[in-house]
């Protein structure tokens, strides 16, 4: 780290290294940036520039999309093999094009039109999902709940964990187990039939801002907790504890132990690759509670919003209210 010594830079610092950052928007969608390189660093005002030879990646990828020479934070100069590399990756996809050959009339332009209308007013975007009035519907008449209202409520956990946990003072975050939700998506892209090299290649793009530190996340969560989606018919629950070197499972329709091929697979695969000792695994004390065949993922996300309490009051007790939480999913999902 190098101190600059003029007065307007009395503040900053030269600094090599890699920065992972996330900006949201009002709707929650983040917008990744990964740079390497040598950066100008006014921690006062928060500012890291890319100032002098850096590279910039695409999105929250590895595909370089600038590499060169940056003047605070402004790209100068690019070397030339990345200039042909972005001109293949920002080619336009082709658009389909349907031509009645009696007419020479476009037939599908019409159709594309409407469908475009219909998609502004029934479909948005919050919490990096894709959100209809399918999903709003599901929750206003209980039917079977989808991904998406899932992974948007994680990272919506995600998210009020960070600020919560930074409102804190250091004496009380040191008392803090803290706990990372993963989308459902994440496992689900495993297949039903996956090896771990698989799932370790998706597991490092997910948490792609931890690569550096060689994916030991559990030096800053204690706790990391996956939402599984079943063969597409059943939701439950996955609570790595990596202090206790436990694994709890939470599933609302049974409090028998889980024997099945398949799950024995998964918890060792993510074991393995999070790097935690597992000498326990039991079904939650409080799994076995549904009654009807449709609120798997309700149960599976007041679980969640149970384990998100617990670790800023370690004295709260389990109770599943199926309104309150209903009432939770449709606040932060509306438009």
């Amino acid at each position: 780290m190098k101190k600059l010594q003029s007065q307007e830079q009395s503040r900053s610092y030269e600094v090599e290294g890699i920065i992972y950052k996330t900006d949201y928007d009002q709707n929650k969608n983040p917008t990744f940036t990964i740079q390497k390189g040598i950066f100008l660093v006014n921690l006062e005002k928060k500012k890291f520039l890319l100032d002098g030879s850096g590279v910039e990646y695409c999105g929250k990828s590895e595909i370089i999309k600038h590499n060169g020479i940056f003047k605070k934070g402004k790209l100068l100069n690019e070397n030339k093999i990345n200039n042909n590399e972005n001109q293949i990756l920002n080619k336009k996809q082709h658009q389909i094009i349907i031509i009645d050959t009696e007419t020479g009339e476009q037939v599908n332009q019409k159709r594309n039109i409407r469908k475009l209308t219909n998609q502004v007013l029934q479909i948005w975007c919050k919490y990096n999902q894709q959100i209809s009035i399918d999903d709003i519907a599901i929750l206003d008449y209980k039917r079977w709940m989808t991904s998406s209202i899932i992974d948007s409520y994680v990272l919506h956990l995600n998210l009020e964990g960070e600020e919560n946990y930074f409102k804190q003072n250091q004496q009380e975050r040191n008392k803090i187990k803290r706990i990372l939700f993963l989308p459902s998506s994440l496992t689900t892209n495993f297949g039903y039939k996956y090896d771990n090299k698989k799932a370790e290649k998706l597991i490092k793009q997910e948490l792609l801002e931890y690569s550096q530190m060689n994916l030991e996340i559990t030096k800053i969560y204690k706790k990391i907790g996956l939402p599984i989606n079943e063969r597409n018919y059943h939701w439950y629950f996955l609570l790595f504890d990596a202090e206790s070197e436990t694994v709890e499972i939470f599933d609302s329709t049974s409090k028998q132990n889980y024997q099945n091929k398949s799950n024995e697979q998964l918890i060792t695969t993510l074991r393995v690759i999070f790097k935690i000792s597992i000498k326990q695994k039991k079904i939650h004390e409080e799994s076995g509670q549904q009654r009807d065949g449709y609120s798997c993922g309700y149960h599976i996300c007041n679980f969640m919003k149970f384990c998100f309490e617990k670790q800023f009051n370690k004295n709260i007790s389990y109770k599943y209210d199926e309104s309150k939480m209903i009432s939770i999913l449709k606040k932060i999902l509306e438009q």
